[in-house]
């Protein structure tokens, strides 16, 4: 009733419902909700009141989202991780910015995303100009680091190629690799309508997809990475 959005998961187990009960629908999953949020939260509470965009951590059991929090400054996008317990789940913030000129995770709509190992999460972020750049933050320590420095801000969702060292997403128009050492990014394709919802690597990390506008159509295109 009171409008907040939390994340859950489907778990396998069994659920029969009573014929008589309102929602009278058996199923072979149950759903748990993992989120913690309050409509009231306190000044500079860890306590989210919109929990959104979340991602499993790979080789773990557990999975990162974005969380608004109330801060002094107002509302800010924190960057949060949950972990599976057989009996229970257990949330950590991970990252505090209202410090920031331009505080949380903002940019273009996009998920979280953990590197391939697990080690750290990827998201973006606006730096002191207000240019969307790509950020990680490690899941161990809450170590925030700024990975890019481009003039350009970064314009789609991304994905991690598996090697865990580069990121694909749309740069200044352009299907773009990311070095995540570097902060280099490197251009693939030439300057076109792109649409902003994902660059997408293949299982092996030769190629990438996505989507141009043509003729006022979406099509799929795939580039070598």
């Amino acid at each position: 009733k009171d409008g907040l959005r939390n994340i859950g998961i489907a778990m396998p187990g069994a659920v029969r419902v009573p014929k008589s009960h309102p929602r009278n629908h058996d199923g072979d999953y149950f759903c748990k909700l993992v989120t913690r949020t309050t409509a009231n939260p306190r000044i500079d509470s860890d306590e989210v009141s919109r929990a959104c965009e979340e991602a499993w951590i790979d080789k773990t059991l557990a999975f990162a989202f974005q969380g608004t929090v109330r801060t002094a400054v107002g509302p800010v996008v924190e960057v949060y991780t949950v972990e599976l317990f057989k009996n229970a789940s257990v949330q950590e913030r991970l990252t505090r910015t209202a410090h920031r000129k331009f505080p949380g995770v903002q940019g273009p709509r996009h998920w979280l995303r953990s590197s391939p190992d697990g080690s750290k999460i990827g998201c973006f972020m606006k730096d002191d100009r207000g240019v969307a750049q790509f950020w990680t933050v490690k899941v161990n320590n809450n170590e925030l680091q700024q990975i890019t420095d481009s003039p350009f801000p970064m314009a789609s969702a991304f994905t991690w190629h598996p090697d865990g060292r580069r990121v694909a997403c749309i740069v200044d128009g352009a299907v773009s690799l990311i070095d995540t050492v570097t902060g280099t990014v490197t251009s693939l394709t030439a300057k076109g309508d792109l649409r902003p919802e994902a660059c997408v690597f293949s299982p092996d990390g030769k190629k990438i997809a996505f989507v141009r506008t043509i003729a006022g159509s979406n099509q799929i295109g795939v580039v070598c990475a």
